[in-house]
């Protein structure tokens, strides 16, 4: 009776041993599959690099006086990753939003900038934090919300 169970504890090690190291294996060969889903790129350096730059925006700060960073907004061809690699581009065809606004949305380690969810139904098309263009252009005044632990929000204005 206790080599059956002895057995049976074997095995199951093993079945989970297999499990995980298959799954190890799927993670290195395709990652987190970043091919699949549109990506921006967070600055204008990177997009250019990519060759999915399209153009630079015009933006103001206001009512914020937390501590200074570094900020643009600028308009991009859409993108997906590579299946090889993260560095390679692969612009996205056939798709009815082909231009994405795109800005460093964590421009210092405690300051986040977000699209506000009321602005989000200015763009042709969005999900619950980017928002996608038709056209290679702002059609009207986007507004974005600067916010970080213990500083008090504040608003960027981009057109």
């Amino acid at each position: 009776m206790k080599d059956n169970i002895k057995y049976i504890f074997i095995i199951l090690l093993i079945s989970c041993g297999l499990y995980l190291f298959y799954d190890f294996l799927a993670d290195a060969a395709y990652g987190e599959q970043n091919w699949i889903f549109r990506k921006m790129s967070y600055s204008v350096v990177e997009s250019v690099e990519r060759r999915v730059f399209v153009r630079k925006l015009d933006y103001k700060v206001d009512s914020f006086s937390g501590p200074e960073f570094f900020f643009e907004a600028f308009i991009e061809k859409a993108f997906t990753y590579g299946h090889e690699s993260v560095k390679e581009t692969i612009l996205m065809e056939g798709t009815e939003f082909p231009y994405s606004l795109s800005f460093n949305s964590r421009p210092t380690p405690v300051l986040g900038i977000f699209i506000k969810r009321d602005q989000l139904s200015k763009f042709d098309s969005s999900n619950s934090v980017w928002g996608y263009l038709k056209r290679p252009y702002l059609a009207d005044t986007i507004l974005l919300e600067i916010r970080g632990e213990g500083i008090k929000s504040g608003i960027i204005k981009v057109w």
